[in-house]
């Protein structure tokens, strides 16, 4: 038995439908429907599969299905998938209990290959993979579907111009049914008014949507998302946003992290701060809470196009700096492979921390961590070209963090000549031979 669990719209099902063709497979998949429509429509695939002449066949229930389902794969090996599992077990009461008996009854000793499927990843998590739930111990493996790296985004726009899959990349976080909608004969402008900005696109209510699916109370969790998105980043300053005490936003807080929404980030090393912050860890969340939000009364007048060219487009590079800093992670890793042990990386991401000397606040978009030293770099999606300034800059904000330094700065837009031509202590990466090494692989 699998278990295959992520975020809506990230690639689950084609994957399962993918991996059943021309095998000898059942799918179900359960609806938010009552126990007795979900039975229904299991027994019509069932007999459909195996039986198609007892058209009008039932079970009593899951549990004679089970059973019948069981003599059928004694002695063949097949494959039954259940797809939004969550459903089915929230329409009949122990579901999870009903199916952990034919697990260890009916199906132990035939040749059945289970696959669980679901959307929900705090009932995956908690009522499947938990050691509280009836199943646990039963799986054999486990997948949770993650959303496409940048690596694999550029793969999948293959052809198209690699600072604009970047921006594609920000904007939905990889997520692959996303991404299947933008079109290579449209500019970026157009893709994104014709997803985002206006009433007929595709993303244009889409976090609304998933929203509604998982939670109760949206809207306390759409101005909490609409706080962090907008630069509330600490738990205070998300509750003077939102209007409410700092404890009664916490419980929000926490059912978003489970959703893997947010997250709640540390900076690395001890020599930061011990202070956490909290992100929109879900691209697609971050991308419209922070625009299409402010802009649903234009875009609901049809002004979604001038809102996109005045409130957007100027704005496109400051939203793509922590983006930027994700794909240097990313490609550092790729880097990693090949490594000597004392220059493997092990661990990696941002640090914050306050400077006791100059008494100001200091950020360095990238910090990783091998066993011989520090590897310390700034991450720049700007226009211009980066000059020796910036490097001076790193410096400084690199004493805050004791022992062996390795500089390293990342930039769209390159560097100038003459930072170039000093020839200084700094490992100098533009985007375009970043996008380059992405695809050697």
């Amino acid at each position: 038995m699998t278990i295959i669990y992520g975020r809506r719209r990230v690639g689950k099902t084609t994957l399962i439908k993918e991996f059943i063709k021309e095998k000898n497979a059942v799918y179900f998949l359960s609806t938010n429907a009552s126990g007795d429509m979900n039975l229904k429509i299991f027994a019509e695939q069932l007999i459909r599969h195996f039986d198609p002449s007892l058209e009008n066949a039932s079970f009593p229930d899951f549990d004679a299905a089970f059973q019948y389902l069981s003599r059928k794969s004694e002695d063949e090996r097949m494959v039954l998938v259940i797809d939004e599992y969550p459903y089915l077990a929230e329409s009949i009461e122990g579901m999870s209990s009903i199916l952990q008996r034919a697990i260890d009854e009916y199906f132990a000793k035939g040749k059945l290959f289970i696959i669980l499927c679901g959307s929900s990843m705090s009932f995956m998590e908690n009522q499947v993979l938990n050691q509280k739930s009836p199943l646990y111990g039963r799986r054999t493996s486990q997948i949770r579907l993650q959303p496409f790296t940048f690596q694999e985004t550029l793969y999948m726009l293959d052809g198209m111009d690699p600072e604009e899959v970047a921006v594609y990349y920000g904007v939905t976080g990889g997520v692959a049914e996303y991404l299947s909608f933008i079109r290579k004969d449209w500019s970026l402008k157009e893709n994104l008014v014709n997803l985002f900005f206006d009433t007929r696109g595709r993303l244009y209510e889409e976090p609304k949507n998933l929203l509604n699916q998982e939670l109760r109370e949206p809207k306390v969790y759409n101005d909490i998302l609409f706080a962090i998105a907008n630069g509330a980043s600490r738990n205070n300053e998300i509750s003077t946003v939102v209007g409410k005490q700092s404890s009664a936003v916490n419980p929000y807080l926490n059912n978003l992290q489970e959703l893997h929404i947010i997250t709640k980030e540390s900076s690395i090393t001890k020599f930061g701060s011990v202070k956490s912050i909290y992100r929109i860890n879900d691209a697609m969340y971050r991308f419209w809470f922070r625009f299409v939000r402010k802009g649903m009364a234009n875009i609901e007048m049809g002004q979604g196009r001038e809102y996109y060219d005045i409130k957007v487009a100027p704005f496109i590079s400051e939203y793509m700096g922590p983006v930027f800093e994700l794909i240097v992670q990313e490609y550092m890793l790729l880097k990693n492979r090949g490594n000597k042990p004392q220059d493997y990386i092990t661990e990696q991401g941002r640090f914050w921390g306050t400077d006791p000397n100059r008494k100001k606040e200091v950020e360095i978009d990238y910090l990783g961590i091998t066993e011989s030293a520090y590897l310390i770099g700034e991450a720049k999606w700007t226009s211009e070209p980066i000059g020796y300034s910036e490097f001076e800059k790193l410096k400084e904000k690199a004493e805050l963090i004791p022992g062996q330094h390795y500089y390293f700065l990342f930039s769209k837009s390159g560097y100038t000549k003459s930072f170039v031509r000093s020839k200084s202590n700094v490992k100098l990466v533009s985007f375009a031979d970043m996008a380059i090494d992405f695809l050697k692989i």
